[in-house]
């Protein structure tokens, strides 16, 4: 049916009977009922909306008929309609936030990634098996991992045997304001859990933390018709203290964490059955090191700009806000997708009555908190030119060939977003307010020889180098002499790396760790340094210092301790080669080295070095170039053991021998004195027989002031004495109380029956 429209447009209207509307519906719908991505079924939709629409013509009616009866008054048109204090009160970004899956607006991979890890717990939870897909291998083979989304996380879809999955807790990061609260809440709803948030950074202490954990994973709700299970959410866990994330590490592997009380204290940890779902900002703080290792990290990305204004312009329709499409595109991108943000601005300009139009916009201050970016993201800032944005009018060519790139010297590229001046604020604005410089230089430094740069030349990669030594330069200048007054200069040196590592293509960073192990090795090589100073012969270490141990005397040491030894027995040696062996026994014990027998990874044993001296002076791969076979190894270590111990025989016996001489020594003068001295007779220590001194100590009894009072012994105490010991009966009176049957029994009664 030929319809024209207002414009003069002529189009074309199909029409279809009533039956083949109720045909389709028929075959399309389903007769049981099916869980689908809505919460809430559709006939219950339909009659909200029925209802709604019944609420709204009563109202328009009771309005018209409320103008018709009362008279008329001079009204001032604002544009906006009136609002309750209802509808007011509450804040847009309570009021307008996502209540079903399929309203929200993050990233659909993270979305899905986070559902699908969540799904893994169906086995403990709901005690409902899992549906596995099978996967063809054709359709492995084809898989190319080039296309998919660069901030989807890998999940192991794997079970552990009590049917939890291998990763336990998901870690969801990302900038704030992008909807990861949200996210989490809803899919946990999706899903059909209870939702139980706790802000990780509210509770400090760790008891308070794992009270909290305990109560949200070890408890249901039974209030209600349809009680569900929890699902923890632990917001701000960047926030958290490390003692607190250790508690959560260790309740998440089933560890004891609590204060048991006698038999409870020794038993293991209960299994974590709840899900528990960590949000973060920066995931990569010291405190979540350890978390890392054993989450599911599910990076969140920002929001798309154009499906940010659509839903913009949604709620700006609501609630009659006179608008369009670019000033929302603006808001969106000058807030850095910040949800937040933009139902703030809305909010703020719907209270004024204004229009949000794209001056007003440039003009406000919107966007300007929470501009921090994590280290990952001012790297590829660094690393990567940020593409022009699209044009809101339609420049593409009828055929549907490309349009070409525009030239060097084009306005757009001298006053554009890809202009020099428009990247270098950017890189210094990223920079600044990341402000971890010494952190962002390392990840420079490792990273730009893998970046897709072209520089045939290597001019780049040398005036890098450059910079970066001007980088170190300072801030060596800055820690030392506390100069802090150039610091407002070192992120300029984040610019100049930009322009000359950065590409278009997507770089692909990792995080630096030169430096920490190159750390760790540096205490290792001083620790071995330390233990062969301490053990070095006295005399060889009055003469040696650190610095030139390693640099003079060990590496030439390492072609000392290698002689020319055959395979052969030990009593077929010629003279000079067991001088030489000899030799090399004496150097190797004077500086305290000797080859220790160890097991490699392959399984086989190898003599070493002990401590091994190699490590601090070849470089990691290096051989010597000479080596000993696992024979002349073996042999030289027996050899230094056999002359350590004849050393220290040696040691003894002079010491022994030093002391007779002493003692004749002693003699000798004694009888030049002219006392008599009797010769002790000369046995070893072993058999030699201690003789008991003779100790004549009398028990003085003293009196209250502290005098000494005499004590004669009569003739009848000695008597008495000598009776109590002599007697076959001894007794000890003990005193306390007993409620048993006493008698008064005398000692003379007790010798009488054993006379008898």
């Amino acid at each position: 049916m030929p319809v024209a429209c207002s414009n003069g447009e002529r189009m074309y209207v199909r029409l279809r009977s009533e039956e083949y509307f109720e045909q389709q519906i028929n075959n399309v719908g389903v007769q049981s009922r099916t869980v689908g991505l809505l919460s809430v079924p559709y006939e219950k939709l339909w009659e909200q909306a029925q209802l709604y629409i019944q609420k709204k013509l009563d109202q328009e009616e009771a309005a018209e008929h409320a103008k018709s009866t009362e008279p008329a008054e001079p009204a001032i048109d604002s544009g906006y309609e009136d609002e309750s204090e209802s509808e007011t009160a509450d804040l847009w970004v309570e009021k307008y936030k996502p209540r079903s899956y399929l309203e929200l607006l993050s990233d659909e991979g993270a979305n899905r990634t986070l559902l699908h890890w969540l799904k893994l717990w169906d086995k403990v939870v709901f005690n409902r098996e899992r549906k596995v897909k099978q996967k063809g291998k054709e359709a492995d083979a084809k898989k190319d991992n080039r296309f998919q989304k660069k901030f989807k996380g890998i999940v192991n879809d794997e079970l552990d045997e009590h049917g939890c999955p291998q990763q336990k807790v998901a870690l969801l990061c990302g900038p704030p304001g992008l909807g990861k609260t949200t996210l989490a809440h809803m899919v946990g709803t999706h899903a059909g859990y209870n939702v139980v948030e706790v802000n990780a950074s509210d509770d400090r202490s760790p008891e308070s933390f794992r009270l909290a954990l305990e109560a949200a994973t070890q408890m249901r709700a039974v209030m209600g018709t349809n009680p569900r299970p929890n699902c923890l959410v632990l917001d701000e866990i960047d926030g958290a203290p490390a003692a607190s994330i250790d508690v959560l590490i260790k309740f998440i592997q089933g560890k004891d964490t609590g204060r048991g009380r006698g038999k409870k204290k020794g038993r293991g940890g209960s299994v974590l059955k709840r899900p528990v779902i960590c949000i973060c900002n920066d995931v990569y703080v010291p405190a979540l090191r350890a978390l890392r290792q054993v989450a599911l990290i599910v990076q969140f990305p920002p929001t798309m700009s154009s499906r940010l204004a659509q839903r913009l312009l949604e709620i700006a329709r609501k609630q009659h806000i006179r608008t369009d499409m670019g000033a929302l595109l603006a808001l969106a991108e000058k807030s850095n997708n910040d949800i937040r943000s933009c139902l703030s601005v809305l909010h703020f300009f719907k209270s004024q009555k204004k229009d949000v139009r794209l001056k007003d916009i440039q003009k406000s201050n919107v966007g300007q908190k929470d501009v921090q970016k994590s280290l990952f993201n001012v790297w590829h800032e660094v690393f990567q030119i940020q593409r022009s944005k699209r044009r809101t009018c339609s420049t593409a060519v009828r055929d549907g060939s490309l349009e070409p790139m525009p030239d060097l010297n084009s306005p757009e590229m001298k006053f554009g977003d890809m202009s020099l001046t428009s990247r270098m604020h950017s890189v210094l604005r990223t920079v600044q307010c990341c402000g971890d410089y010494d952190r962002l230089m390392q990840g420079v430094y490792e990273n730009y020889l893998n970046m897709s740069f072209k520089d045939s030349r290597l001019e780049a990669v040398s005036l890098g180098m450059e910079w970066f030594c001007t980088a170190d330069v300072m801030s060596h200048k800055i820690h030392t002499s506390q100069n802090y007054i150039l610091m407002p200069y070192q992120p300029f040196v984040f610019v100049m790396w930009h322009f000359l590592f950065s590409s278009l293509s997507w770089p692909k960073i990792t995080y630096p760790s030169a430096g920490y192990e190159a750390s760790m090795k540096e205490q290792r090589n001083r620790l071995i340094l330390r233990e062969l100073m301490q053990g070095m012969a006295p005399l060889v270490r009055v003469h040696a210092n650190s610095a030139h141990l390693v640099f003079d005397t060990l590496p030439m040491l390492l072609q000392i301790l290698v002689p020319t030894l055959r395979p052969v027995s030990m009593q077929l040696y010629s003279p000079r080669e067991k001088e030489e062996l000899y030799h090399v026994i004496s150097v190797m014990i004077d500086y305290n080295l000797n080859y220790v027998q160890e097991r490699t990874l392959e399984g086989s044993y190898a003599y070493k070095l002990d401590p091994n001296v190699e490590e601090l002076v070849l470089f990691p791969g290096q051989k010597p170039s000479r080596m000993l076979s696992y024979g002349g190894k073996q042999l030289i270590s027996r050899e230094v053991e056999l002359e350590k111990m004849r050393r220290a025989e040696a040691k003894l016996q002079a010491g022994s021998e030093n002391t007779q001489e002493k003692k004749e020594e002693a003699k000798e003068n004694e009888k030049g004195k002219g006392k008599e001295v009797s010769s002790p007779a000369t046995l070893p220590n072993h058999l030699q027989v201690l003789q008991p001194k003779v100790v004549n100590a009398e028990m003085q009894c003293r009196d209250f002031f502290g005098r000494v009072v005499k004590h004669q012994k009569t003739s009848t105490d000695k008597a008495r004495t000598d009776e109590i010991v002599k007697s076959d009966i001894w007794f000890h009176y003990k005193e306390g109380f007993s409620n048993a049957v006493r008698r008064s029994v005398k000692v003379q009664d007790l010798l009488e029956e054993v006379e008898t």
